[in-house]
């Protein structure tokens, strides 16, 4: 025998009846090209009415994004919703953080007598 006659992976002479069934089937079609219209051809396709009603809408925001209010008119207007003082929302607020007071009690204790002794001599 022949080195080919030995090797399995020789190279075949006839074509099996798969291979022969699929090169009777017709190649697969590609799907179908869809494209979309962009920002400037979006209204192209709509019917009178709708391009009344697309031209409205674009004209309302324009018209709302003139009209904005500033931060200081939307706090002024919640804290009058809120039942607050206008200037509630825009007054700088006094509250800080404090760290926690890691002295002992002892020590809390004697610092409050040092203020009462200096604070008592200065009120009479």
């Amino acid at each position: 025998m022949s080195d080919q006659d030995k090797n399995p992976l020789k190279k075949q002479l006839s074509k099996s009846s798969l291979e022969k069934s699929l090169q009777m089937i017709s190649p697969p079609q590609q799907a179908p090209i869809t494209i979309y219209p962009g920002p400037s051809a979006g209204m192209a396709n709509l019917s009178k009415a709708d391009l009344e009603i697309a031209q409205r809408l674009q004209n309302l925001r324009q018209s709302q994004m003139e009209n904005l209010p500033t931060e200081e008119e939307m706090a002024s207007r919640l804290a009058h919703l809120k039942g607050l003082p206008e200037d509630h929302y825009t007054k700088a607020s006094t509250a800080a953080f404090q760290p926690p007071d890691t002295r002992t009690q002892t020590q809390k204790a004697s610092d409050l007598l040092v203020q009462v002794c200096i604070i008592q001599p200065l009120l009479t």
